[in-house]
């Protein structure tokens, strides 16, 4: 199981606004559960990255390419990739062409 460095709310979160309709389905938390294992490492692997702008750059994409697999989880992880581009602490060039 994955190290968590990012909350199952933080995760939920980017799953629910890349796909609204999730929110209030009956199964949906199994659903968002079987996402937020998928996006877990991947997120964790960019969080790890953080150090050095170059793995960054290329760990960014390589885990841009296993999210492209669903929809959702692409979404999710462009969000999540959006938002610590916004942040003061990376440099936003890290996520060009991404």
């Amino acid at each position: 199981m994955p190290k968590m460095l990012i909350s199952n709310v933080l995760i939920d979160d980017l799953i629910c606004e890349s796909d609204p309709e999730l929110e209030g389905q009956p199964q949906a938390e199994i659903y968002i559960k079987a996402l937020r294992s998928l996006l877990r490492p991947a997120l964790n692997q960019v969080i790890k990255a953080c150090k050095t702008p170059v793995d960054l750059q290329r760990v960014a994409a390589e885990q841009s390419d296993k999210m492209s697999i669903c929809r959702t989880t692409s979404m999710a992880y462009r969000l999540f990739l959006a938002n610590l581009a916004e942040s003061d602490d990376v440099p936003p060039a890290c996520f060009q062409n991404i």
